[in-house]
């Protein structure tokens, strides 16, 4: 992003230009069509606060709901193959950037920053999710979240029922 106005034919120099991230802000990181939400997370609901914005999770939602006169705890995976954008202010930065070396400037790229490693303790992560997608998380405000962390290949859907703890503990048969 150019950090300062920049005239047609002048040279740019690093100096002049912003990566995307926490400056810049997330808004020209968010695919079109798609929207950014955030949602509360702690290192007891997401993998021990090792999700790193460029990660991506599942989301699942456990709510007490009545069920044939009972109450049982009912957890449902709600969201598959979710992108992460930031983790509390640390921000994932899609752009690769070039970096100088002591022998003058090095233009091979280098990797994406994936998150600051100082940053370990958070309390939200920002998700990028379609509107319809956004409307199930706002919905959702009653329960307890968990994410689970994926393999970075993996962007396969599974079709998963839901489980009940009546279910996991042979109650119900």
């Amino acid at each position: 992003v150019a950090a300062i106005p920049i005239a047609r034919g002048e040279v740019i120099s690093t100096n002049k230009l912003m990566f995307l991230g926490g400056k810049t802000g997330l808004a020209p990181m968010i695919s079109k069509g798609k929207r950014a939400i955030a949602i509360r997370a702690s290192s007891g609901n997401s993998v021990s606060n090792l999700i790193k914005p460029g990660d991506r999770i599942d989301i699942m939602a456990v709510q007490n709901v009545p069920e044939n006169n009972q109450n049982v705890n009912k957890v449902t995976t709600v969201l598959q193959d979710v992108f992460v954008l930031s983790v509390g202010a640390d921000v994932y930065s899609q752009i690769p950037k070039f970096q100088p070396s002591d022998a003058g400037i090095d233009f091979g790229c280098i990797q994406p920053k994936r998150g600051d490693e100082s940053n370990s303790q958070f309390n939200e992560l920002t998700i990028e999710v379609t509107p319809k997608e956004a409307q199930k998380i706002a919905a959702l405000s009653g329960a307890q979240l968990y994410y689970t962390l994926r393999n970075t290949d993996d962007r396969s859907n599974e079709i998963i029922l839901p489980t009940t703890d009546r279910e996991v503990l042979g109650i119900d048969k």
